[in-house]
């Protein structure tokens, strides 16, 4: 209709239509990018609201878990340094098997740190990082992530010095008849090995509760900054 009016104005020259014709038209055309811009932005800010409360869910149950698992760590240590000083003793090696049972047994085995950020390893595997404006919070987040892996990375290499350790306790538990007696009549070399095994286990639960330490004080500061940040779901 309007091309219609436009053609049959610029006929009649009919300037003053021909102008009011044209303004209509860039008008609507103006008005229809800036809907669209507008759609698009609304959309983008949506994402990323969606985007970062799901982020938000997961730095909170990373934080929470490692809590959880500190506190196991906690105990564990205190148990290990109950069991040293009981080794030390020379009337404990005139105890019998199940005594020992139950001072090495709590010993055994530990939880290993949460390292896993499933919407962080979304968002790198789908390439979402541009859905996060905040520079310096994507920076952070990525710093972060690289220490998780390297926790990860770090608790593998603690294993190769625990596992040895745990194998040797493990099997003076499983000898019943055998242990203490066996190596409390090889004083000087089974019992200081049974001692540096267990200095081995506890050193190895001692750097993963300062690893794990590290990574939940700084989830608790990302999950702060978000927080702060009034990370809502958008209302569409």
């Amino acid at each position: 209709m309007i091309l219609k009016r436009l053609v049959k104005n610029i006929k009649k020259q009919d300037w003053f239509s021909v102008l009011l014709e044209l303004s209509i038209v860039v008008l609507g055309i103006y008005l229809g990018f800036q809907a669209t811009q507008w759609q698009a932005e609304r959309e983008a800010k949506h994402a990323e609201s969606q985007l970062l409360m799901r982020l938000l869910e997961d730095l909170t149950n990373l934080e929470s878990e490692n809590h959880r698992i500190i506190g196991h760590y906690n105990v564990q240590l205190e148990k290990y340094n109950k069991a040293l000083e009981f080794t030390r003793n020379d009337d404990s090696w005139k105890l019998e098997h199940k005594v020992w049972r139950k001072q090495l047994q709590p010993l055994m085995g530990y939880a290993d740190p949460v390292v896993d950020l499933p919407v962080y390893q979304e968002i790198v595997a789908t390439a979402q990082f541009s859905n996060i404006k905040n520079q310096l919070f994507r920076s952070e987040l990525t710093r972060f992530a690289h220490k998780l892996g390297n926790t990860e990375d770090s608790n593998k290499a603690f294993l190769t010095l625990y596992g040895p350790a745990y194998q040797s306790v493990f099997d003076h538990l499983t000898e019943r008849k055998e242990f203490p007696n066996d190596v409390a009549k090889n004083k000087e070399q089974k019992r200081k090995q049974l001692i540096r095994d267990l200095h081995t286990m506890r050193n190895t639960v001692s750097l993963l509760r300062t690893f794990t330490k590290s990574i939940t004080e700084q989830a608790s500061t990302l999950r702060i900054q978000l927080e702060q940040d009034s990370v809502k779901p958008d209302s569409a």
